[in-house]
């Protein structure tokens, strides 16, 4: 059901504020605002305002505007949503999106931990550790479907939005870094607090009594909290909501650079994957894209940080040719890598094993998740120079020419 995102958390601070940037619910980039001052000059986006807002959620809004509004409003009436726009094809749609976009982007990480030797011994315990641990739990899980597997999958369930969440406050302290735009400790804290907000609003609906929990052919036990606990986190994010607004209008005051935009973008997508579209506005067509909004956010910035890296190795000019064929290549590896650990793993161990495909796919798909949470939690912190040089580039530089990104 879930996917990751990128996350900042650990970070070494230059200054005074700890600016590290979770930009998943379990990768890592710490965002060290004082290395980065808005002197530097350096392009706020890595194509343009509008052409990076819709890759990190502006798209989705959009998208979840015209489903709820423009399109299932027209048969609001009749409660028979499914009849309208996607209808039963919806899950359908968003599997075959799942092989290019969601399932690669889980590849990305994996193939960013394993690629080279050096970025192993970089991380020996994620690398090699991790994967042990994960695996006693597929065996545990294999062994019993009925009995530990359920257990399993629900810890997958439980830490994905949270994932998602760290990667909503990553992207969006990566741009005010990019910028110059000064987050200030309370800007910085009641950001924090209000998408982690949406992320435990979103839990608890889904853990009160009579909600399915059902993921392939596993059946996840519920913890069965009371309707009041959904109703205090609901007003825990308007409030918290209320608490950003006064603390962003307090940083545009003392910031000397406008603020971006885009800041405020992967937060309000956030707000309508877990809160609008299963709440207020329920639409269930909508949610099963979810994941896949937070796939192209990922996607958007590994690319870059692919496509420069590759760049800095070669030694080569930036190039739309260059581009076009890295980007095949490295694109072509995360498809079939994907396909693998999200489909062909399953029907591999159900024809082994006397275990279902449903089963066997559930306990995979969690299996793999669970460690690109650990892996993203150490992949993308900034205070590597590598990373942070990479997550500086635009479409300007990988293609040989200056950008056309504006720094403000």
């Amino acid at each position: 059901m879930w996917a990751r995102g990128l996350r900042t958390d650990d970070v070494d601070t230059a200054g005074p504020v700890d600016d590290a940037v979770t930009m998943t619910p379990s990768s890592t980039v710490a965002v060290d605002r004082a290395a980065t001052p808005a002197s530097t000059g350096s392009a706020t986006y890595f194509v343009g305002p509008f052409i990076d807002a819709m890759f990190l959620g502006g798209f989705s809004v959009l998208f979840f505007v015209y489903i709820r509004f423009g399109i299932v409003f027209l048969d609001h009436n009749s409660g028979a949503e499914d009849a309208t726009f996607l209808g039963n094809s919806a899950a359908r749609w968003a599997l075959m999106a799942f092989w290019i976009l969601n399932w690669p982007h889980f590849a990305a990480t994996s193939y960013r931990l394993y690629r080279s030797r050096e970025t192993t011994s970089q991380f020996p315990i994620t690398a090699w550790v991790v994967p042990v641990v994960v695996g006693l739990g597929v065996v545990g899980s294999l062994a019993s479907p009925s009995g530990f597997a359920p257990w399993f999958v629900k810890a997958f369930f439980i830490w994905s939005p949270y994932h998602f969440s760290g990667q909503t406050i990553g992207l969006t302290l990566l741009y005010a870094r990019r910028s110059g735009f000064e987050v200030t400790p309370l800007l910085r804290s009641s950001l924090t607090w209000f998408v982690y907000a949406t992320c435990l609003e979103f839990q608890a609906r889904i853990e009160i009594p009579g909600v399915d929990l059902t993921f392939f052919d596993v059946v996840m036990p519920s913890i069965g909290l009371p309707l009041w606990v959904l109703t205090v986190t609901n007003w825990a994010v308007i409030g918290l909501g209320c608490v950003l607004a006064v603390a962003l209008i307090d940083a545009l005051r003392r910031s000397a650079v406008p603020m971006p935009v885009i800041f405020l973008v992967p937060a309000l997508a956030q707000l309508v994957w877990f809160n609008l579209s299963v709440g207020t506005w329920r639409t269930d067509s909508y949610f099963e894209f979810v994941n896949l909004f937070h796939s192209v956010q990922y996607l958007f910035i590994a690319w870059f940080l692919q496509m420069r890296e590759r760049q800095i190795r070669t030694g080569r000019q930036g190039s739309w040719l260059m581009l076009v064929r890295e980007s095949a290549v490295w694109g072509l590896g995360i498809f079939l890598i994907g396909a693998f650990m999200f489909r062909w793993s399953g029907q591999l161990i159900s024809s082994v094993t006397a275990v279902s495909f449903g089963v066997a796919i559930a306990v995979m798909t969690a299996a793999f998740q669970l460690h690109h949470f650990f892996v993203d939690g150490v992949i993308w912190k900034l205070r590597d120079p590598k990373v942070r040089g990479a997550l500086s580039t635009t479409l300007g530089e990988l293609t040989g020419r200056r950008s056309a990104g504006s720094v403000g």
